[in-house]
């Protein structure tokens, strides 16, 4: 439900293991490649690739936990991937190292739209204090729950009144 996946690898026996999940999210059949630490690692995005695998590496060298996002390529398409990373001892004393996956494609999607609304919303502003300067326009708005009005500067030109001076109850 969350597009999320785990993962883990034995340092000591090299054994490594993917949930189902792990493949749903690259958009293959459960269990459908070899289990080791690098199988999917072809599968991030070229212009990523560099950077995330030198990070990942590091890591694993160090055995420091890592939280990293990057994309990646499926049959699908691209695919913006949350990875997480935490070393631990298992009861015998091996070092594992397991794993969340998560597809945060749409959540990165919204933030861009959300992104450009912001944009599209500030240029409207901007194109409102315009015309209020040079068609001698006044704005307002009322909040019908609160009852809160706003007034735009030139409303106050228009009526030939200071800034805040008219009540409330206009």
């Amino acid at each position: 439900y969350t597009d999320t996946a785990v993962w883990y690898f034995n340092l000591s026996t090299n054994e490594t293991w993917y949930s189902d999940q792990v493949f749903r999210i690259y958009e293959l059949p459960p269990q459908s490649l070899n289990s080791h630490l690098n199988t999917f690692n072809h599968f991030i995005h070229q212009e990523d690739k560099d950077i995330v695998l030198e990070f990942i590496n590091k890591a694993f060298r160090l055995q420091y936990p890592i939280h990293i996002e990057f994309r990646i390529n499926t049959p699908q398409g691209e695919k913006h991937i949350l990875y997480i990373t935490h070393w631990s001892h298992s009861n015998s004393g091996q070092f594992i190292l397991s794993g969340i996956l998560q597809d945060i494609t749409d959540g990165i999607l919204k933030q861009k739209e959300l992104m450009e609304l912001d944009k599209q919303t500030v240029f409207f502003k901007q194109q409102i204090a315009y015309d209020e300067l040079n068609a001698s326009l006044g704005h307002w708005q009322i909040n019908l729950l609160t009852r809160k009005v706003i007034l735009s500067d030139n409303i106050y030109r228009i009526f030939g009144v200071k800034s805040n001076s008219l009540s409330p109850g206009l």
